[in-house]
């Protein structure tokens, strides 16, 4: 994964920006959390959580799905049944959907609480 560890300082607040096929992982993350300078507990949390591989973890918007030592992240709007699927929504799935090893996914959140304490 090619990932930016940013910090927004007109919105006071730390983001991720990846390119490529994880794009979605992003989104799911800056989504989820808004830490602001210092504020990490939660992500360790989900760190927490994310070790003890639960089979399945529901946001609001956001799914997360643990298959082995695979994490699945997908928007919840990908579960709805659709019989037509346009051209332009299947070159969007890659923003709504991801699957990724759950050691890389732990070790960005890892990366990211670092990157978060130490700005």
């Amino acid at each position: 994964m090619d990932v930016d560890f940013v910090y927004d300082t007109y919105e006071k607040q730390h983001q991720l920006h990846i390119s490529g096929e994880h794009v979605a992982v992003a989104r799911f993350l800056n989504e989820i959390f808004t830490p602001k300078r210092g504020e990490t507990k939660a992500i360790e949390s989900f760190i927490l959580e994310i070790e003890s591989k639960p089979e399945s973890i529901a946001f609001t918007e956001w799914t997360l799905t643990t298959d082995g030592d695979e994490v699945l992240i997908q928007h919840n709007s990908c579960f709805e049944s659709t019989n037509f699927q346009s051209e332009e929504s299947s070159l969007m799935d890659w923003e709504m959907k991801c699957q990724c090893g759950i050691a890389d996914f732990i070790e960005l959140l890892v990366n990211w609480v670092d990157f978060i304490e130490s700005t």
